[in-house]
């Protein structure tokens, strides 16, 4: 197993000699075996290892143990760790979001305050995904509606984020933390279906491999990685037709681009989004077919470019930087 995740994570570039590794730590399972294998690997490896645990305020007693626990054995591991706090569910109220997209915003600013530690290190933090996560989460997106985008969203490296135990699934991990006796504690939230993902976890997923095929969730990982490539290799084209169009500041994008692919003024247009507005913006077929019918409206009619709901879309500041030639 040690020497398995060691090839993943050279594989996949995911840290380099004097590195600093961020290990997300909730005491469950995953992050336990993550943990023990890098605690193993760090000399190999030549980086330094530090656990982050975030208390979400929302189990109470339960989650005063898992803090507990998880401090106890960075103690006796000799890994420094930084525990944060946060009432999640008051801020879920206040910024209006659900608990687990508030959950992820808080766990985001945990890290980025630990990584603040390291200023003078480059650091990268790991995270304890599995294949099943993986799987949920494309079943999730799918649902949801989306693009490759989100058929590949969680990706071995990512930037900043490592995921050294995506190559494993449940079972595998179960069978390592028997074996070798490494203690974790239960999540109980995990075992109720009041959330999407879990619900995904304990239904859907196991349907898929029992009735369907015992490998789905191996298939899906092998599908994600060839989406991630597909999705790489449209982005560039994306980016290199949008900067044709790009002068002064904006985008005008003409009856050349309209006359491209479909799928490259989409990725195009998401470019070009995200690039204006500093910022990552998800452009779907919807939003495509809207500028697309917008655009035949100009050619027909400028005029009409102000008529009635257009007046409220094309006035923003992103708008006009896109389509600033027409407006």
């Amino acid at each position: 197993m040690y020497r398995r995740i060691a090839g993943y994570m050279k594989e996949n570039h995911m840290t380099e000699a004097g590195y600093t590794v961020l290990a997300g730590v909730s005491g469950g399972s995953d992050s336990m075996l993550m943990l023990t294998i890098l605690r193993e690997l760090q000399k190999p490896l030549d980086f330094k290892l530090a656990a982050v645990h975030v208390h979400h305020g929302i189990r109470g007693q339960e989650a005063d143990r898992d803090r507990a626990f998880v401090e106890q054995i960075c103690e006796e591991w000799g890994i420094p760790c930084h525990v944060f706090h946060y009432d999640v569910p008051a801020l879920s109220r206040k910024w209006k979001l659900g608990e687990e997209e508030t959950g992820r915003l808080v766990r985001r600013e945990a890290f980025e305050k630990a990584a603040h530690s390291y200023t003078d290190q480059k650091v990268r933090i790991a995270l304890a995904h599995n294949q099943e996560d993986l799987a949920e989460t494309m079943l999730h997106n799918l649902c949801r509606g989306t693009g490759l985008r989100g058929l590949c969203t969680m990706r071995p490296t990512a930037e900043k984020i490592i995921r050294p135990i995506l190559c494993l699934n449940r079972g595998e991990i179960a069978d390592f933390l028997e074996k070798y006796h490494i203690p974790h504690i239960q999540d109980s939230t995990n075992l109720c279906d009041e959330y999407t993902r879990n619900r995904i976890r304990h239904h859907i997923l196991p349907a898929l491999e029992q009735g369907i095929n015992p490998k789905a969730t191996a298939h899906m990982a092998e599908t994600a990685f060839r989406l991630s490539q597909a999705e790489d290799y449209l982005t560039a084209q994306g980016t290199e037709l949008a900067e044709k169009f790009y002068r002064e500041g904006r985008y005008c994008f003409t009856e050349e681009f309209f006359g491209t692919p479909e799928i490259l003024q989409i990725y195009a247009l998401q470019q070009a989004m995200e690039k204006l507005a500093g910022k990552r913006k998800d452009i779907t077929s919807v939003h495509y077919q809207k500028q697309s019918v917008e655009y035949a409206d100009r050619k027909k009619n400028k005029s009409s470019l102000w008529n009635g709901g257009r007046k409220k879309i094309y006035r923003s500041r992103l708008a006009r930087n896109i389509f600033g030639r027409y407006l």
